[in-house]
């Protein structure tokens, strides 16, 4: 990660709610997606208020939420951002590419990875800054796939599946690996002031939003300074068909 980025992180003062966030300019919007009974994911639409420019991060399964929100708030779509190749955080990208215009970002590694493909695709790497409308920094954080990011915006880290409120996501599969989690785990916790709030794509117990702080001190994955502790914790035998998402 560029040193520069690291020390510009800031803590700055922001109001909190269920439903997302709002510091200075932008506004974050959580927006609760569903596929069938079981799958729930956290897309996000950040707003910048001043200029009616939207970003929205991770877009799946209700496109007819992330369309209300756009007229709701009267703003226009200038990109997509793309945590993971996954379907459940990529499944409306080329839709919404194609009735906007707006940019999908996603890393080159997961990209070149797993040959994703989207309409208005464009390659993003570790320490890239996406300008539309905001300033949007990408961290890249592999472990639960090869090329999985992060983005951060002021004071907000959007965290994909790299790291939940309570735990992280799985490493399974093509790309995935538990010694990169472990890594990408502690360059978060390095990184970032314990202000800075987090934003999963997923909810288990609490709310989107949390504190980093609140995260270390509560989030079993992140109390863990061993590699090999880690690798034992993370891929432990355990079912996760009976995980219930919130």
């Amino acid at each position: 990660m560029n040193p520069a980025f690291k020390n510009s992180v800031s803590s700055e003062s922001k109001t909190i709610n269920q439903l997302g966030a709002e510091k200075d300019s932008i506004v974050v919007q959580a927006i609760r997606v569903r596929s069938g009974k079981a799958l729930v994911n956290y897309s996000y639409m950040l707003i910048n208020r001043r200029t009616s420019e939207a970003v929205v991060i991770d877009p799946a399964w209700e496109i007819s939420k992330i369309r209300a929100v756009l007229k709701a708030r009267n703003c226009k779509l200038t990109a997509i951002l793309l945590t993971h190749h996954h379907r459940d955080h990529t499944d409306l990208a080329s839709e919404l590419a194609s009735e906007t215009g707006a940019l999908v970002y996603m890393s080159s590694m997961e990209i070149d990875t797993y040959s994703f493909t989207a309409k208005n695709l464009s390659e993003i790497r570790d320490s890239h800054v996406v300008s539309a409308g905001m300033r949007i920094n990408v961290i890249e954080t592999p472990g639960h796939t090869a090329g999985s990011v992060c983005f951060s915006v002021g004071g907000y880290l959007f965290t994909g599946d790299t790291l939940f409120i309570e735990g992280c996501g799985i490493c399974k599969g093509k790309g995935a690996s538990a010694d990169q989690l472990f890594e990408s785990l502690r360059l978060i916790q390095s990184t970032f002031p314990g202000s800075t709030q987090i934003f999963p794509g997923h909810r288990f117990r609490e709310a989107p939003g949390k504190s980093l702080d609140y995260v270390k001190a509560n989030n079993i994955y992140m109390k863990v300074n061993s590699r090999s502790d880690f690798k034992t914790l993370h891929m432990r035998k355990r079912d996760i068909s009976s995980i219930e998402y919130l």
